[in-house]
């Protein structure tokens, strides 16, 4: 039997004007994930915002959003340089992701995959 097809979407680098959506993916993620809702202050949305705002500024911070024929933004992810303590590694950069959320009707359609190759050119353009 044939799988579920792989969903016809265009991967956009996503600047500041997208921030907020990212934001409210990530937290999507967490939910996803089983953290309890009790369990995300009220200020987390202000405390993500900043921390991308920041990573853009120091980390080489980059989002990507997966975006339908439509225009409907189904999926999001974001990349930047690891700034903590790491094991050793070839190189003088290594990258994270984080964030990567694909809204569940979209799933299973190649949508992530598509956001980690964005990912990935990132990451060789900036050194890791």
């Amino acid at each position: 039997a044939d799988g579920p097809r792989t969903m016809e979407i265009s991967v956009q680098a996503a600047g500041a004007d997208h921030d907020a959506l990212v934001a409210k993916n990530w937290k999507k993620q967490w939910l996803a994930n089983g953290r309890e809702e009790s369990g995300i202050t009220a200020d987390q949305m202000d405390k993500m915002l900043a921390y991308i705002k920041a990573a853009r500024s120091d980390l080489c911070h980059q989002s990507f959003v997966a975006v339908s024929p439509s225009g409907v933004v189904v999926g999001s992810a974001a990349c930047q340089l690891w700034s903590g303590p790491a094991p050793q590694f070839d190189g003088d950069k290594a990258g994270t992701v984080w964030g990567v959320f694909v809204e569940p009707e979209h799933r299973r359609r190649g949508v992530a995959t598509r956001l980690m190759q964005a990912v990935i050119k990132h990451w060789t353009s900036i050194g890791c």
